[in-house]
Formats: C-alpha cells, structure tokens, sequence
C-alpha cells in the first residue's frame, strides 16, 4: 500500500488515498478519475526527468500554472503530490520542490488514447522499412521522422503521446529516447523507434478459424488487450501502471478476462496497478477475481468518485470489497436501472 495525498491538483482540492497492488477509480465524466490516475505517475516521472513544468507540459499540454486548481481567474498554490514519503510542492511555476525518489521503480501510462498513439508510432515505423528500404533515395523521410519526436518533446501537440511512446520503449530497451539529437543521421528513427514495431510481429489467432492476422490487422479489443498485457508482463517489479479505461473496445467477457489477469499479474509482479473506468463491469470482474483467491480483498481498492455544483471539488468515497466477490453498490448503479427500466 502506498499513500497517496493531493492538495490542489486539477479539480482536486485536497484527497488523501490509498493505491494497493490494484486501485480502481471509478465515477461519472469529469469527476476527477484521470486527474487522481495522473497524479503518481507525474510525481514519479518529475523525479525521472527533474522538471515539473516539462512534465506538465508532456502530460497536460501546459505547465504547471495550467494544472494547479483554479477558480474565478484566482489559482490556488500550493500544489502538493505526495507518494509515501516522496513529496512534490510547487509554490509558483519557478518554485517546485522535487524529491529525490519515488516509491516506484518505475513508472508507465496507458492513457485513453493509446491505441491510436500505438499505431502511429507503426505507421511512422512502417514507412521507415518500407519506402526507404525499396527506395534508398527518400532517406530523407528518415530525418524528417526522426525529427518528429523531437517535435513531440518540445512541443506537445498531442498530449501525453509522449511519454506513452517513451515508456513503450523502455519496455523494449531498459531506457527512454536515446539523447542522441543529430537529426542528419538518418539510422535515428530506426534506432528509437525500432522497439515499438515489436507491437507487430504480435498476431492475433482467430478462435473460429484459426486465421492469423498481424496486431494492427486485429479487432482493435484484442490490439488493446494486448498492448495492455504487454505493459502489465514486461513493466519490471515494483512498477507503477496507470491504466485508463480497460475497458475500451471490449466486449464486456474479454473484460473481465483482462481485468483479472491484470489482478493476477500485479499480485505477481508487485505493481501498483491504478485504473480508471466508467464500467461496473471492471470492478465486478475484480471482486471476481477476489473470490476466485487470485487477490485478496486486502490488496484492492476501489474508490467512487464525485464532483457536483454544490461540492465542485472532487471527493473520493472508498467501496468496501468482500471476500464472497461481492461489492459494496456502485451509487450510479440504482440510477442507471431506473433512468432504463
């Protein structure tokens, strides 16, 4: 268990919470989720790169001024993110303490998006084997590519495509984007982006026909679930994993076959596993996997989160797990059957 404590982050005035081995933040749009899942990883990744506003920047598209709470034009310093005994506090854009460790040997997202950012990457790497393997005379589409990514880390267009890509390929390599930056070098993009096309040599086995069809030519809930278990399989132990929306493109069976190997693998392997989800699908298969004794009720936290125009700033109300694989009632669930039936 580590404790994990918020005072002005985003929608977030002041919540204290535990992450065990798997958290599940769930709750209506605009409640906080995202903002609460972020939260560790950006500490941990502050501490990695040793600048909190290019951290901001890669996960946010601003800096820290843009993501400290706010209301009516007045923003609210300080901004606190504490991990354990790991703590970040920022007083003003210039005046951010930084600890020198994280409880995590690493850290890694899987945000809403990844799927898209995943066959970008392959696209860019495919049109690097291809066209200029065939035809050595457009070597340069190499250095222009390659100088994509730079582009990407000064200038976040598409955040956070960055920091998932660089976690990708930390997976592959045991580091982020090498710092080489000689642009006419055109062997870059195959160097840094080479890891990424591991993705594809991926296939997937139809289970009607027994057809083989490479990742990015798989229904995209099977391309999911595999770059999510690939996250969860080869993040090293004592890892942080922040995982948005599991259940995206799946069928509600595949997710509660993903979401309990997950269990299974964090239990395992010692990762401190965050997900968020607008699903009850999710934190049933987790109780599931609760009373199947693949984790203990003690290892799981589920959280309901909150926000409301009388109560603006989100609360997080944590639902009791039992060994029996019951849950305490999800308060959108009564809702939902009456607004249906």
């Amino acid at each position: 268990m580590v404790r994990l404590y918020l005072r002005n982050w985003r929608c977030i005035e002041e919540v204290e919470i535990s992450l065990e081995p798997v958290t599940i933040l769930i709750g209506r749009n605009s409640t906080g989720k995202s903002s609460l899942a972020y939260a560790p990883y950006f500490l941990n990744k502050v501490v990695e790169w040793r600048d909190a506003n290019r951290v901001a920047m890669q996960l946010y598209g601003v800096q820290l001024d843009g993501i400290v709470r706010s209301a009516r034009g007045k923003k609210f310093y300080p901004l606190v993110v504490e991990t354990g005994e790991a703590r970040l506090e920022a007083r003003s854009v210039d005046d951010v303490a930084i600890p020198e460790s994280s409880p995590w040997s690493g850290g890694y997202l899987l945000p809403s998006q990844r799927l898209a950012f995943a066959r970008i990457s392959q696209f860019i790497s495919k049109l690097s084997r291809e066209v200029v393997g065939k035809y050595p005379e457009t070597k340069m589409l190499l250095v222009f590519a390659s100088s994509i990514f730079e582009i990407l880390k000064t200038m976040p267009t598409i955040p956070p495509m960055y920091p998932f890509l660089e976690d990708l390929t930390r997976l592959y390599r045991g580091r982020g984007f090498s710092e080489r930056r000689e642009l006419s070098d055109a062997g870059i993009l195959v160097e840094e982006i080479a890891p990424l096309l591991s993705l594809i040599v991926y296939e997937y086995v139809d289970p009607f026909t027994e057809l083989r069809l490479p990742l990015d030519l798989a229904p995209d809930g099977f391309a999911d679930s595999a770059l999510v278990e690939t996250f969860a399989k080869k993040a090293p132990e004592n890892s942080l994993l922040v995982i948005e929306e599991p259940e995206i493109h799946k069928n509600p069976i595949l997710v509660v076959d993903l979401v309990k190997r997950l269990a299974q693998r964090a239990v395992e392997r010692g990762l401190t596993l965050v997900m968020t989800t607008h699903s009850d699908i999710v934190v049933q298969a987790l109780a599931k996997a609760v009373e199947e004794r693949v984790i203990k009720p003690g290892q799981v936290a589920v959280y309901y989160l909150e926000r409301s125009r009388e109560s603006p700033w989100t609360r997080a109300r944590r639902l009791e797990v039992y060994e029996d694989g019951t849950v305490e009632e999800l308060p959108d669930v009564e809702k939902v059957v009456s607004m249906l039936f």
